[in-house]
């Protein structure tokens, strides 16, 4: 008798989305203390990050170690 749980086991499908591509890019809006940390964990899996905030001095600290960064200054309304 053949046992269904060796079956399975010997079937390595990859899970539904986490399929490897080529191209890896992702955008990280927010580089305060989640977005930073996400943005470094993705750049330490080889993975292409453009990190976005409105904060000038976050996209400045952040722009050496990510491979695209962008900022936008707030406009003030009266």
């Amino acid at each position: 008798m053949v046992n269904p749980l060796r079956v399975l086991r010997r079937r390595k499908r990859p899970a539904a989305g986490l399929h490897r591509t080529k191209d890896q890019r992702v955008a990280v809006i927010g580089l305060g203390r989640f977005g930073s940390s996400l943005a470094s964990e993705l750049m330490r899996r080889d993975w292409d990050v453009l990190g976005i905030d409105t904060d000038a001095r976050l996209v400045q600290k952040h722009s050496d170690s990510l491979t695209h960064s962008a900022g936008r200054s707030r406009r003030r309304t009266r």
